[in-house]
Formats: structure tokens, sequence, C-alpha cells
């Protein structure tokens, strides 16, 4: 008897769903037995089933040809234990429970991370170990990294020494890779390798080997060729979701980009008797229609106010991904876009009367996180849904270290509301405390640090700027004193000068005096002349001998009288230009005396110049007493930091020890607790209720292709339902609710093409 509406619950719609659907082996199945005699590619959109079916082929190889030694790669550490259970699954499925995947298994069929650890070997190190490799110390890891580019690194993986800066995974590991092969020829060992999340192993072009990606070169290098006769003939398969990238924004690994232009048609056509060389998986199995329908119109802004950030804008493109296209990807344009049932059989959302995408807004995180704690105890006690693997709690962050501590916030708040949690590569459900002890034991020496140099600094230049300005005070009254001593010395001279002055017009006077002197003797002479005429008529005859010589000294007094005449015109022009200069000198003794008297109103306003100078004395003779206590207590505070940092590596190290036997977990080993991931790890997994937290982390800066790639990936892990909550109010908001909304309708998803996507998917 089927449920009503009334008495629905999550867990019995599930059960309809399962009844309805089973496993997708009808498209899987068939192409699961088919072993191409060459190169494959495999293209799927996101919940296709890309991972079940590598797992099922290898599997199978195996089965049909056990002497084969093949590898199964991946790039995201948490699917090793979803890739060795589906290889178990399988191979018993083929053999009858006659072989499953054991220790003898695992000599000939190998699950591999792509590059591997000390306790786990990788495809990379396999081969490195094979060709007795060691290579240079500064780039090689003591350990694999994680899913996260170095920015993002999680606390519970340990670092890498000497890394250089602003390389993400895949390119830290393929620079240790060109060493390879730079240093070694690679020696075939695998006649089959079969490579999951092909873009996270894609690198920029700068990092190629010889134009081409070094980690797939390593793979084919690695292998065996399937006829000697032909090297190319080599069996490597690679799957791929272009639209899931993390990382960064990866390039579509086509055979020209993986291996360069002289494999350009490597996967292009069929191999001998008609085996397709490249694959299509069109059909969504995991994520019903609406929320795979929003994830791509969020993940890529198709609704933006500005046009979409990301996507195809080829029609053959977006039907490769299952999608129906209307109209031509030109400026203006509109685009409608239809999701046959066919291409999206989960039946969740004919079997549920209510939406399977929900998206809330709440006004603090605390608001956000209660209705979170509400909506999960509603699951477990009312829908029956079991905590691990029914439920996935993804925490999104604008930032790696803003994500971290979502996610414990979101963990500790569960934990306080009685709901067990477990954190990705953890011992056991709510396992926060070694790490949060961690993590302030680290945050306590960072303080301290900073603390010891912001003292030291602050100490430092504060009585450095004190002896600063005091010295300057100081070099002020010095010149101040020394312009004082140079006034005073052209006062000194203006002095002398004006007592100069003072005997010049004393001379002058005298000289006046002289003159008038001389003119009262010329007018004598003048009227003695006269009277001299009048006697040489009268006694003409008694002074004619005498004439000649009287007449020779009264030319002689005439010749002085017009010498004395001309020296007083001469001295009357000087007197003159010396009053002139007087009066000249007179006004720059007065320009003199304003700035000697402004010079001593400064002077008197610094009057306290020598406290200064007394006081800089001091400070320099208290700087150096003060400094051996200083350094006693900076030897304390350097020993405190010196014994903190060898707790903290010993706790560290001793946390590392244990965390490295739980890092590839994903779900609780007995399935207990809520996992409460970060989006990195969680990529790969999948849960029917999927709760997608701090959605205002992408919304803030909406523009990044990256972020929402991050809520592509979030919503697409939704087996059944998908809830998005965030806070505070951002433009974005809008559009997602717009994006639903058309969802909602069950229309056709229609926006207009306004220009070419900064990431445009098609190009290739």
């Amino acid at each position: 008897m089927r449920n009503s509406p009334q008495n629905l619950t999550r867990s019995s719609v599930i059960t309809e769903k399962n009844s309805r659907m089973g496993r997708p082996s009808e498209d899987i199945e068939p192409r699961a037995k088919i072993i191409p005699p060459g190169p494959q590619r495999i293209r799927g959109i996101a919940g296709s089933g890309k991972t079940i079916l590598l797992c099922r082929k290898a599997a199978y190889m195996h089965w049909q040809y056990p002497e084969w030694d093949i590898a199964l790669v991946f790039f995201t550490r948490s699917l090793y234990g979803l890739m060795e259970k589906e290889v178990n699954c399988w191979l018993r499925h083929f053999s009858d429970g006659k072989v499953g995947y054991n220790r003898k298994t695992k000599e000939k069929l190998r699950v591999f991370h792509a590059w591997g650890t000390k306790e786990r070997n990788g495809l990379y190190r396999t081969i490195r170990n094979k060709h007795d490799f060691e290579p240079d110390p500064d780039r090689e890891p003591d350990s694999s990294p994680d899913d996260s580019p170095p920015e993002q690194k999680e606390h519970d993986f340990e670092p890498e020494p000497d890394r250089e800066p602003g390389y993400s995974p895949p390119e830290q590991l393929a620079k240790v890779v060109t060493q390879l092969l730079k240093a070694r020829e690679i020696k075939p060992m695998f006649d089959a390798i079969l490579i999951d999340e092909g873009p996270d192993l894609i690198v920029k072009d700068k990092l190629k080997f010889e134009g081409k990606q070094p980690i797939y070169w390593m793979a084919w290098e690695a292998l065996r060729p399937v006829n000697p006769e032909n090297p190319q003939q080599k069996r490597l398969i690679w799957a791929y979701d272009e639209a899931q990238s993390l990382h960064e924004l990866k390039k579509i690994p086509t055979a020209t980009e993986l291996f360069g232009e002289e494999f350009k048609n490597l996967v292009v056509g069929t191999h001998k008797g008609g085996m397709l060389k490249s694959i299509v998986m069109k059909k969504c199995f995991r994520t019903p229609a609406p929320i795979l329908i929003a994830a791509h119109g969020i993940g890529m802004g198709l609704l933006r106010p500005d046009g979409m950030l990301s996507g195809y804008t080829r029609k053959e493109d977006w039907e490769a991904i299952g999608y129906q296209v209307e109209g031509r990807f030109h400026n203006g344009q509109i685009i409608t876009l239809y999701r046959p049932p066919e291409n999206s059989p989960n039946p969740i959302p004919q079997i549920w009367p209510k939406p399977t995408l929900e998206f809330n807004v709440y006004e603090t995180r605390e608001d956000e996180l209660n209705a979170l704690s509400k909506n999960i105890k509603y699951n477990l006690e009312h829908d029956k849904l079991k905590p691990s693997r029914d439920i996935l709690v993804v925490v999104l962050g604008s930032s790696p270290e803003e994500a971290k501590r979502l996610q414990e916030k979101v963990g500790r708040f569960l934990m306080d509301k009685n709901i067990d949690i477990f954190i990705p590569a953890t011992k056991d459900i709510n396992d926060l405390e070694e790490l949060e002890e961690l993590e302030k034991l680290e945050e306590l020496i960072k303080e301290l640090k900073e603390l010891k140099e912001l003292k030291e600094l602050k100490e430092l230049k504060e009585l450095k700027e004190l002896i600063k300005e005091l010295k300057e005070l100081k070099e002020l009254k010095d010149l101040i004193e020394l312009k004082e001593l140079e006034e005073l010395e052209e006062l000194k001279e203006l002095k002398e000068l004006k007592e100069l002055k003072e005997l010049k017009l004393k001379e002058l006077k005298e000289l006046i005096e002289e003159l008038k002197e001389l003119e009262k003797l010329i007018k004598g002479l003048e009227e003695l002349k006269g009277l001299e005429g009048l006697e040489e008529l009268k006694e003409l005859k008694e002074l004619k001998e005498l004439k000649e010589l009287e007449k020779l000294e009264k030319l002689k007094e005439l010749e002085k009288l017009e010498k004395l005449k001309e020296l007083k015109e001469l001295k009357l022009k000087e007197l003159k230009e010396q009053k002139e200069l007087e009066k000249l000198e007179k006004q720059k003794e007065l320009e003199k005396l304003e700035k000697l008297e402004k010079l001593i109103k400064e002077l008197e306003e610094l009057e306290k110049l020598e406290e200064l100078e007394k006081l800089i004395k001091e400070l320099e003779e208290l700087e150096k007493l003060e400094e051996l206590e200083k350094l006693e207590k900076l030897e304390k505070l350097e020993k405190l930091i010196k014994e903190l940092e060898e707790l903290e590596h010993r706790n560290r190290k001793e946390y590392r020890r244990n965390r490295n036997k739980y890092r590839d977990r994903f779900w609780h080993q007995d399935e207990k607790g809520v996992t409460v991931s970060m989006i990195n790890r969680a990529k790969g997994n999948e849960a029917d209720m999927v709760y997608v937290v701090g959605v205002d982390n992408i919304a803030q800066d909406e523009s990044n292709i990256r972020s929402r790639n991050a809520l592509f990936v979030a919503l697409t892990r939704a087996k059944g339902w998908a809830v998005l909550s965030g806070i505070g109010n951002h433009p974005m908001y809008q559009e997602i609710r717009k994006v639903i909304e058309v969802v909602e309708s069950e229309e056709p998803f229609t926006f207009v093409y306004k220009r070419p996507p900064k990431w445009n998917l098609s190009d290739r």
C-alpha cells in the first residue's frame, strides 16, 4: 500500500524511489563490460554514474584478465571508501561471490589516490618508487595534500615543508611528476589505468611537461601498449565533468590538451569493431531534476542581471549533458532549456508533494543554526532518516579559514543540541576537542609572539619618537641661538657704522664752517681787490714797479679760491650720497631688528629647552638601564613560546599520527553522527538530505566562479532534497529565488544570453 500525502516520510519516499529506480544498471552495465582496445574518454554530468562506471569497468577487467595490472585513480581522498566498496561489490557480482576486493586482488587491481602517502601508496609514489627516484626534498611533501588548494588546507593534514606559495594540490603534484619525467624514462607497469575526476589533474600551461599534462603523461608512459606494433594503443580511460571544478577554472581534458596536437585524434571516432572512443553520459541518476536544473542555473549564473558567468555556448554541449535547447547564443537572444524526464529519472519530485529544494534566509547565524538543528531532529525523529549517509551538512565559506570556522561552529552547535556529528577524517563522532585544543595552543603561541613583537615595537617606537622630538627641539634651540649670535654680530657692525657716520657728520659740519669762513675771506678779498684798484689809480706811479708781483699773488689767491669752491661742491655731493646711504641702512637695520625680535620671541617660547635637553639625557640613560630588565623579560617570554611550540609540535605530531589512520573517512565507520563537511571533502559523496549552510559567504562575492562552482557541487550531492540557507541580505538572494521559482513552475528554463561567459565550457 502506498503512503498517502498525510503520512509520507522521507524514508518512505526513499523506499518508493528505490523500488521504482533500482540501481542505474541498465545504462552502466553494458558500458562496464566493454573493455576498449585503447584509450577512452568518458564525459558525464554530475550524478550520471561516472565513478560507478569506472569501478565496475575496473572490476570487470580484473575478473576477465586477472593477470593484468590495473590502477583505478582519483583525487578526492574521501572517495577511497566508495571506490573500494564499489569494486568489491562488482567483483562479487561478476564472479558470483567467488572474488572480492581482498589482499590478493589488491596486488593486481589497485585503488589509488593520484599522489599517495607514506602510509598508503598512490599512483605517483608507486611509479616513483619503481624507478628508484628521490625528488628534490624541497619539492616533495611528507604526505600527499588534501583535496583543497594550499590556501584551503584543512587542519587535519600534515603541512607541506617549503612549499611554493600559490600552487594548488594538482599543480604541486604536477611539479614533482615533472621532476620524475625529466630524471627517468618511465617503464611500462600497468595494462590499464582508469582516472576519475579528470579535471582535478589538469594544470596550467606553464606547468606542462614538453607541452603535455604531466600527470596524464606519466600515466600514459607507465602503460603497456595493447599492441606492441602500435604504441599509441594504450588503455588509459579518463572520466570528467567540467562543471565540477573546485581548485581553479580548469581546461577540458581533451586529448589535445592532455598530450599535445599530435594526439588530437586519440579519442575521436571508434576503435576497431565499432567501440566508441568517447562516451557521453547525459542522464543524472542521483539528483532530482529541480535541484539539478537549479544547480546549473545558480552555479552558472544564468539569471544574473549582468549575464551568465560560466557555462556552455553551443547547443551540442547542452545536449551532451541532457538538455534540449532553443535559441542561438548571440547577445540579447532568449535561450530556453528543457530537461526531458528520461534524462533525470529520479522520481522523488513526483512522489514528494512539496518542493525538493528550499532556500531560507535568517537574520543571524544562530537563527540559521537553530533552524538547521530543528530540521535535522525532524529528519531523524519523524522522517526516520539515518544520521550517517542519509543526512549531510555542507558548509560554505568565502575563504577556507571561514569555512573551517563555520564547520566547527555548526558542529559545536549541533552537539549542544544533542545531535551527534562527524567531521570527515576524525576518529569518532563529536571529535572536535583535540583539534580545538591544538588550534587554541597555536592561537596562544601566535598571540604571544605578536604581543612580544608588538610590545618591543611599541616601546621602542614610542621611546625613539620621544627622543626624536626632544632632539629636534634641541636642534631648534641651537639653531635659534646661532641665529641670535649672528644677529648680534650684525648689530655690532651697525653700531660701528653709526659711530662712523656720526664722526663723518661732525667732520662735515666742521668743513661747512670752514667753507663759511672761506666765503667770508673771499668776500673780503673781493672788497680788498676793489680797494686796491682805487689805490692803483691814485698811486699808479708809486706802485707801478710792484704791479706785476701783486698781480701774480692775487692770481694765486684766486686759483686757491676756485679750488676751495670745487672742494665745497664735492663735499656737498658726498654728504648728499651719505644721507641716502644712511637712510637705506636704517631701513635694513629696522628689518633686522624686527626679525631679531621675532627670533627672540620664539626663543622665549622655548625657554624650557634646557629642561627638555636634560630629559633627553635622562631618557637615554633610562633606556640603557631598562634594557637589561627588558632582555630578561624577553628571554622568559621566548622560553615560554619555545616550550609551547615544543608542546604544540608533540601534540600535533601525535594528532597527525592518529589522524592519518582516519584521513580517508567521510562517513563514520559505524554510521553514527551527521557528517558536517567542507565542500572539498564532500565532492564525490552524496546523501538523501543535504543542507547547505553559509550561502551568504558565496553571495557576498557572487561573481566568483569558483565559489559558484562550490555551490553547484554542494547541491548536486543531494539524492532527494536540498536546503540552502544563509544570513543577511544580498542581491544574489533574489537571483536564487528566481531560479527556484522557475524550477518549481516546471516550465522550461529561460534566460537572456547577454554576453560570452567569463568561463566558457564550450572552449576546447
